[in-house]
């Protein structure tokens, strides 16, 4: 598998390391607190637990797609790299699903976390997916 490497000084020269207005160049300092490096596939579902309208990150390889249970991702689980564009939970109503409900969920991954927040109101879906799509065509 190839993820995509976010929060990491390797991210592509061309890409303004900003999302959200959270900047990902964060390093490691003695005082400071740093961003955790977070692999992610060309997928914006693998990794998360889906709830209703809420998507939080549950660091594995779980699907938010499958939400009246665990499940991991089934191109994984098959030996091969998770890519939304080629999943078998890409169907017509799921799609009808996630445009209809784009501006509605809200997607809580780790590494958009602001640094010492108590709680924070996470990222649309629709902005997270298009975050994943941009840093896929940056590969």
């Amino acid at each position: 598998m190839n993820p995509i490497l976010l929060s990491s000084p390797n991210i592509p020269q061309n890409h303004n390391n900003t999302f959200k207005g959270i900047n990902y160049d964060v390093f490691m300092k003695e005082d400071k607190e740093i961003r955790p490096y977070v692999l992610r596939s060309d997928c914006a579902f693998q990794g998360f637990s889906g709830m209703s309208d809420v998507m939080m990150d549950s660091g594995g390889n779980q699907c938010a797609l499958k939400i009246d249970s665990y499940s991991p991702c089934q191109m994984e689980m098959r030996g091969n790299k998770p890519s939304w564009s080629e999943c078998p939970f890409n169907t017509e109503k799921n799609r009808k699903y996630i445009e209809e409900n784009s501006e509605k969920v809200r997607v809580f991954p780790r590494e958009c976390r602001p640094p010492k927040a108590k709680k924070w109101d996470g990222i649309l879906l629709k902005d997270w997916m298009r975050h994943i799509e941009g840093m896929a065509t940056e590969e």
